[in-house]
This record gives C-alpha cells, structure tokens and sequence, in this order.
C-alpha cells in the first residue's frame, strides 16, 4: 500500500504537466479555428463590399490574395508542412501602410 502511495507522489508533477500540455494543445486548436472562421468572414465582407461597389477591383484582388495566402498558411502550419523559419503572410492592414 505505502508503494502505491509513493509511485503516485512521484508521478502527481508528470501527470500535471502532461494536464497542462493538453489544455495548451486545445486552446491553441481553439485559437487556431477561431483565427480561420475570422479570415474566411473578413474574405465574405470583401465580396460583399466589392458587390456593393464599396471599393474597387483591384483593391479586392489585393485584400483577397492577402487573406487566401494567410489561411494557406494557416492550413500549412495545421499540417505541420511550414517549417520554423517561415513567416506569417503580410496582413491587409501592414500592406496598405
């Protein structure tokens, strides 16, 4: 009894890390979904814009070529095919400063 008692206090800290590890990996999937639903509502807002002659062809072309590419890097990373020493896409915003 007083084994069991000891193998659980040694292994209580591995447990709570490995806890703690999972809870990171969801909020970052979480983030990660969140992140592509907003590019992919920004793209909407672009054509509906666009369609409302609230700005022109080439600024859509522009703003959506930008958002297409942060999602194909966004994709990437979730396949894990982006290495390390990639760089997020330029966003619409930085572009147009």
């Amino acid at each position: 009894m007083s084994l069991f008692l000891i193998d659980s206090l040694l292994a209580a800290p591995v447990r709570g890390l490995l806890w703690v590890a999972e809870k990171i990996r969801e909020r970052a999937e979480e983030e990660r979904a969140n992140d592509e639903a907003s590019l992919r509502l920004r793209l909407a807002d672009l054509n509906r814009r666009l369609e409302l002659a609230q700005i022109d062809e080439v600024t859509f072309i522009q703003d959506e070529a930008a958002l297409i590419a942060r999602l194909e890097h966004l994709w990437a990373r979730q396949d894990g095919s982006a290495d390390q020493s990639d760089t997020e896409p330029e966003s619409v915003e930085n572009r147009r400063e």
